[in-house]
């Protein structure tokens, strides 16, 4: 049975391990490396980060609807091929208990 819930400050650890070693598995999957992840703070991981492409508007409203707000956008932030893509950068502060 899968269990889907709302991340909280007490998952922040568990959340950070599981992130990193899918970062190693599978890096193309995600906007970030092991190697810049597993440098940030605290405060940092606390925060859930979600880089999406500009022109994902499905997985941009996904974001939305589950509070995330729009703080940016990385120009040419992923390179496939000859083509690059701008990357909107998008945050959520965890719950707190």
């Amino acid at each position: 049975m899968v269990n889907i819930r709302q991340l909280t400050q007490e998952d922040t650890q568990q959340w950070e391990s599981i992130r990193l070693e899918m970062l190693k598995q599978v890096p193309e999957a995600f906007g970030s490396s092991f190697e810049e992840d597993s440098l940030l703070s605290g405060q940092a991981w606390q925060e859930s980060l979600v880089k999406s492409m500009v022109d994902n508007t499905k997985a941009l409203a996904l974001y939305e609807r589950h509070g995330f707000v729009k703080v940016g956008v990385e120009p040419r932030a992923l390179k496939v091929g000859d083509q690059f893509y701008d990357e909107i950068l998008m945050v959520k502060e965890l719950a707190r208990d």
